[in-house]
């Protein structure tokens, strides 16, 4: 059992390209067949996109794409930003809200649940200003490397 997983796992990794190409050419081409049934997906996603939970879902998969291209490590569910409290964390407003990282990537902060918090706009552009000051991930080089170039 355990080799045939292996032996899966290494021919995907040979081939994935070409495995790729397959199920991207499968989905276009059910998609030209059965045209009706992509329409009712649609309709069902545009629904659930409209709920609380697929709002959710929405904003954690921003933070989630986001935090991938800023090579930072974690990700974030819709049941974390439903955690979330309803009003600024630091003036307790309750309009305006954006979802922060308490503690930011370029600091060495997680994209996790934990490290999230709601922010007024204002708190929030305040926060990033005082963040961006203080840069902790601009390192002095090392005179061993200087000689290197």
């Amino acid at each position: 059992m355990q080799y045939d997983r292996a032996k899966r796992r290494m021919y995907y990794e040979q081939n994935a390209e070409r495995i790729c190409a397959y199920n991207r050419r499968y989905r276009q081409k059910r998609r030209l067949t059965h045209a009706k049934l992509a329409e009712q997906q649609n309709e069902r996603n545009k629904l659930y996109q409209q709920t609380v939970k697929g709002q959710a879902a929405l904003a954690a998969a921003r933070l989630n794409t986001c935090a991938k291209k800023r090579l930072q490590r974690g990700k974030v569910t819709a049941n974390d930003i439903l955690n979330l409290p309803t009003h600024c964390q630091h003036c307790e407003k309750m309009e305006n809200l954006q979802i922060d990282h308490v503690t930011p990537a370029m600091h060495g902060g997680l994209n996790i649940g934990k490290n999230l918090q709601r922010l007024c706009y204002h708190c929030h552009l305040v926060k990033t200003k005082r963040e961006k000051a203080v840069r902790v991930d601009v390192v002095a080089v090392e005179p061993t490397q200087l000689e290197l170039f």
